[in-house]
């Protein structure tokens, strides 16, 4: 598969949102309202706000610290 260079850094954010939301959502629902009848719609319902949120974070915080990382030496 060929993409282009600046889909890059969308595709890597939304692989390491996307598992961060699915866990995070699924215990929220787990601990607020348990595996009773629709929890499956209230885990989804969670989901589709937590990814909007995720990916925001993802967008401040990854250039965030990759700066500090750079600035750390390494051996």
């Amino acid at each position: 598969m060929l993409l282009k260079k600046k889909y890059k850094s969308t595709i890597e954010r939304m692989i390491l949102v996307l598992p961060f939301c699915i866990v995070m959502s699924l215990f929220g629902v787990a601990t607020s309202a348990g595996f009773v009848d629709g929890w499956f719609i209230k885990w989804t319902k969670s989901l589709l706000v937590l990814i909007p949120i995720g990916y925001l974070f993802a967008l401040i915080f990854i250039p965030f610290s990759q700066r500090i990382i750079s600035k750390i030496e390494w051996r």
